[in-house]
């Protein structure tokens, strides 16, 4: 009797063991089908540059920098070129006085919901994951400042756009053509800087069609339109898109209208660049003729081409 009893306790362990066996490769198929397992080296180079900051962005990480990211889907494929799938404006890697942190805090929110609301016609970065970077120059032209960063840029083999003033056109034709002639962009900066957000939509539509007929004088037609203080109201986004219009910002400041240190113009880019990086900086105006960011650009241009990236314009293709 005594054996019977025993085979019964050892079927009876056996079967308790097999069943908490299954149970447990059961759990761990759950826990594969809802969680997954990580993969080694799985992400797409877009993926990469979509998650993960080059060295310089993470010491400005690690140093408190925070960066607005908003997913856009790329409905327009025309507009490949200026859409990103993942747009974010750079905080700036430099200590600001505390009323201009804020100010451009609040820059960066309505950026953001503007790109949101517009991804294929409010532009803050190009779509590309290659070290691609755009200089922009607002505010000329000019009789000097302007001149001196065409001769920089034509001395590197490096495009730039320059969105013009339509006040400031017919002073400086020469200008004109000479930024048409060295190969680089021309946009639209409006007539008279006027901040957009200021103004209704019919006075902003007259200051870009007034800047757009002087341009087509020197056969220049764009459809680049910078505006001044970079945003305008989401109100008069519908009829600029109705214009064939493409609103640019940026992804990057170079404080070039705050820092009169050309070393802290150069920081503020190159410690921020990322692929598709627009920069903004400023070809006429501001104190002392822009020599500051005269002084900022070969440095800014050496160091870029170093980390291995290329220039490019914004020209529409």
């Amino acid at each position: 009797m005594n054996g019977d009893a025993d085979v019964k306790e050892n079927k009876l362990r056996l079967l308790f063991f097999i069943t908490g066996f299954i149970c447990l490769f059961f759990v761990c198929l759950y826990m594969k089908l809802i969680y997954g397992f990580p993969k080694i080296n799985s992400e797409t180079p877009q993926q990469f540059y979509e998650n993960k900051p080059e060295p310089e962005v993470n010491k400005l990480k690690n140093a408190g920098g925070n960066y607005i990211h908003t997913e856009a889907e790329i409905k327009d494929t025309s507009s490949e070129k200026y859409c990103s799938a993942n747009i974010y404006v750079r905080e700036i890697p430099l200590p600001l006085e505390p009323e201009i942190d804020e100010r451009l805090a609040r820059f960066r929110e309505k950026a953001e919901k503007l790109n949101q609301q517009f991804p294929d016609h409010f532009v803050i970065s190009l779509n590309t994951a290659e070290k691609t970077v755009a200089l922009t120059f607002d505010d000329g032209p000019d009789s000097d400042s302007t001149l001196e960063i065409v001769n920089i840029l034509n001395k590197y083999k490096v495009p730039g756009t320059f969105f013009l003033l339509g006040t400031q056109i017919d002073k400086h034709p020469h200008i004109v053509n000479t930024i048409l002639e060295s190969g680089h962009s021309i946009g639209n900066h409006s007539w008279s800087h006027k901040r957009p957000t200021d103004i209704n939509t019919e006075a902003v539509m007259d200051e870009v069609v007034k800047t757009g007929q002087r341009l087509a004088g020197y056969g220049i037609d764009t459809k680049l339109y910078r505006p001044p203080y970079g945003l305008v109201n989401p109100s008069q986004m519908p009829a600029l898109i109705e214009a064939g219009y493409r609103v640019i910002c940026w992804s990057i400041d170079s404080m070039d209208w705050y820092f009169d240190n050309p070393n802290q113009i150069a920081a503020c880019v190159i410690d921020s660049i990322h692929p598709g990086a627009i920069v903004l900086m400023h070809s006429a105006g501001g104190k002392n003729n822009r020599k500051a960011t005269i002084e900022a650009l070969p440095v800014i241009i050496e160091r870029l081409l170093d980390k291995g990236y290329r220039f490019t314009s914004l020209d529409q293709n």
